[in-house]
């Protein structure tokens, strides 16, 4: 009961007129808390009452207890924050999914400390091919960024390929280069704005800056697929909800 997420979708409901009456007892009730509606007639509350998927009461603590039945899941506030569930706009959920099962990276590890991980992960998961994962720095491991023959160095055996920090910058081994048709005769898919990092010979290094440069080998490589999609939402939906999300 303590570690009920204490959030919930009131975006595009109204407030106004609900009341307890003789309604039937409720699923969940929320008490004896501050509840912030986002309703300009009725901007703060006590209580929320939940029936099925409907907010089926908001008010004092005194309209909320006639809807506690037998079978009502009573959560105890004690006076903490209630708030509306928060919208995201901005996930890009094809291409999240598939990094839940990943190699999670942080913008703060060395070179060495991104390369020591992705081995581990690659270890630990010889079935996963492409290897994929997020979060490093390219500035890490220099003005140029990192190369695929770094990559090879620990992804030796499959294709694999890293997205960035920001997700504007992916990160491919020569496997995964191969497989997605990158060359020295492979023009830039938008010259300045979404290219790939070269050599001084014209090879690609392997940094894929920008989607319309990564996004055509992450789709080589089926970095996206049913499977991969379905896998990532029963781990990341749940997670989301939990946040109130």
């Amino acid at each position: 009961m303590r570690r009920t997420a204490l959030t919930l979708l009131f975006i595009g409901l109204s407030l106004t007129g609900f009341s307890a009456g003789a309604a039937a007892a409720a699923d969940i009730v929320f008490r004896g808390g501050k509840v912030y509606t986002l309703d300009a007639a009725q901007p703060w509350a006590g209580s929320v009452a939940v029936s099925g998927d409907t907010i089926s009461y908001v008010g004092d603590d005194e309209g909320a207890s006639v809807l506690i039945g037998t079978d009502t899941r009573d959560v105890e506030l004690d006076g903490r924050l209630l708030l509306p569930g928060f919208i995201d706009t901005h996930i890009h959920i094809p291409e999240t999914f598939p990094l839940v099962y990943a190699v999670q990276l942080t913008p703060g590890m060395s070179a060495e400390e991104v390369l020591a991980a992705i081995g581990r992960f690659a270890d630990e998961n010889p079935e996963q091919s492409p290897v994929v994962g997020f979060g490093f720095l390219a500035k890490a491991f220099g003005p140029e960024g990192p190369t695929a023959k770094q990559l090879d160095a620990v992804v030796p055996d499959r294709p694999a390929i890293i997205t960035d920090e920001g997700g504007h910058t992916a990160w491919a081994n020569t496997a995964a280069m191969r497989i997605g048709g990158l060359s020295r005769e492979t023009p830039d898919a938008v010259p300045g704005a979404h290219y790939y990092q070269s050599h001084r010979d014209g090879s690609p290094t392997g940094l894929l800056v920008e989607s319309a440069a990564f996004a055509p080998v992450m789709e080589a490589l089926l970095v996206v697929s049913r499977e991969r999609l379905e896998q990532g939402a029963v781990e990341f939906l749940p997670l989301m909800s939990s946040m109130g999300i």
